[in-house]
């Protein structure tokens, strides 16, 4: 009885899992794992799945403090808005399966990118793939037959007008990845500057948000553990 299941006696996994993240959380997440069992990336050495799910998770788990915000709440609908972060990453996850041997060389060139790089990701990705990463997520989920708004977040996700659903996505998944290496004062003021523009709340209001994810981020990552994701 870890503290991830607060202290309480479970009596199987599926208890557990939807007292955590809620039924609603739990149905999304159960339509992402029907998909992705189809997309097998063992050919593909270097892709770390287990990373991969973990920061999806957390990414989609950061969403539903931004879903209610003054800019976000009346664009797409917070089930929608977790369904996109969740599938954020798809078309990665898509491209190890398909093409494991370009992907390897996607995640070895990655690495050499420094963080004040300037880099088009998107022009990177083609040069690669033929297509974004995005792109590439979109047509999955289009073929998947998600809703609409769904595939269109995510595939719009590296354009420079993408919607408000697209941005948020964006920044959330780079807070994530800061706050699994540090704490909240690792966020960077620009990062931060970006937050509260896109999603109109005050600096008062982000920061309770934040610290709300950032307490969620243990329990996240246990579950993304414990599912084997």
């Amino acid at each position: 009885n870890s503290a991830f299941y607060g202290g309480q006696n479970v009596s199987n996994l599926e208890q557990a899992i939807i007292r955590v993240l809620g039924i609603s959380t739990v149905q999304n997440l159960t339509i992402t794992m029907m998909y992705c069992q189809q997309l097998k990336t063992t050919e593909c050495t270097v892709f770390d799945l287990k990373g991969f799910w973990v920061e999806s998770l957390a990414t989609a788990e950061a969403s539903k403090y931004f879903a209610d915000s003054p800019r976000l709440k009346s664009l797409i609908s917070p089930s929608e808005l977790y369904l996109a972060s969740l599938l954020h990453q798809i078309g990665l996850l898509a491209l190890a399966y398909l093409r494991p041997e370009a992907t390897q060389h996607y995640l070895h060139k990655l690495k050499t990118i420094n963080e004040i790089d300037e880099v088009n990701f998107s022009q990177f990705e083609n040069k690669i793939f033929g297509l974004s990463l995005a792109e590439m997520g979109s047509l999955v989920l289009t073929h998947w037959g998600l809703p609409q708004v769904v595939c269109q977040t995510v595939g719009q996700l590296e354009l420079e007008n993408a919607s408000i659903a697209s941005q948020i996505i964006v920044l959330l998944s780079k807070m994530i990845k800061l706050l699994q290496l540090g704490t909240e004062d690792c966020i960077p003021d620009r990062l931060t500057e970006q937050l509260l523009e896109i999603s109109g709340y005050s600096k008062n209001q982000l920061d309770n948000q934040i610290t709300k994810i950032t307490s969620k981020l243990p329990e996240v990552n246990e579950l993304a553990q414990t599912l084997a994701i």
